[in-house]
């Protein structure tokens, strides 16, 4: 398997994680993947011949792209020999800036995608990131206040009150939550909840060691280890010290 991440130019970072590339060797067995909840939200385009299944009953075709909408469980994708795929990865919040669609409707959901315009182009030649990159540089994008507040829940790693976030920036809590619901497809405290097992989940990736549950737990801003053990299972589907023996 070779997987490949691109950054996106300029102000583009703000709103486009990154490009990526997943690819599979024409012959052997079938590469599976885990992915974990990060209320983000993916175009994927398959560039190859094959088909992929999600979590043993969804299809990406061939020649087609897709919206992954916002997951609040993790999911099991088949790769099979000759996979070729290409996505854009959107930061949490950050699609709607360019797209109006209602996400909530699409929450742990995989659709075709509409824009036809980014499939055509991933046929085209090398230089395709660099082309979708200038593709998303010309679209007008929205939504500063809600990249003000998304930037901030990044910042806090999901640690902040509702009531302060929307004393912060102005708006009662009922305009803050529907905001929020509108533009990442879950709820606000859901988001928070996906943005702290994230940052919980990238602390157990670094350390790798079973003692240190406790400080990630806290530095993570869980009550304690068990608090810790609940929500990265409740999110991953496996405990933290099944995830630091992967």
């Amino acid at each position: 398997m070779s997987y490949h991440e691109y950054q996106p130019s300029g102000t583009l970072h703000d709103y486009i994680d990154a490009y990526w590339t997943l690819s599979t060797a024409s012959t052997g067995a079938p590469y599976n993947q885990t992915i974990f909840p990060d209320a983000c939200v993916d175009i994927i385009m398959n560039l190859g011949d094959t088909c992929l299944q999600v979590n043993d009953h969804t299809v990406l075709h061939p020649g087609n792209n897709y919206l992954v909408g916002p997951m609040s469980e993790r999911s099991q994708v088949v790769n099979p020999p000759g996979t070729r795929l290409l996505g854009i990865r959107f930061r949490p919040g950050a699609f709607t800036s360019f797209y109006k669609s209602p996400l909530h409707e699409i929450t742990d959901r995989i659709i075709e995608f509409r824009d036809r315009n980014i499939l055509a182009m991933a046929y085209t030649d090398k230089h395709i990131i660099t082309r979708i990159d200038h593709y998303f540089r010309q679209r007008s994008a929205s939504g500063t206040t809600l990249l003000s507040i998304m930037n901030y829940l990044q910042q806090c790693k999901g640690q902040v009150s509702i009531n302060k976030l929307a004393e912060m920036h102005h708006m009662s809590i009922r305009t803050l939550e529907r905001l929020v619901k509108n533009s990442t497809g879950i709820t606000l405290k859901k988001t928070a909840g996906i943005i702290r097992f994230q940052y919980a989940l990238k602390q157990l990736k670094a350390y790798n060691a079973p003692d240190s549950l406790l400080r990630i737990a806290l530095e993570s801003g869980y009550y304690d280890q068990a608090h810790l053990s609940n929500e990265i299972k409740k999110y991953a589907g496996l405990p933290p010290s099944a995830l630091l023996s992967r």
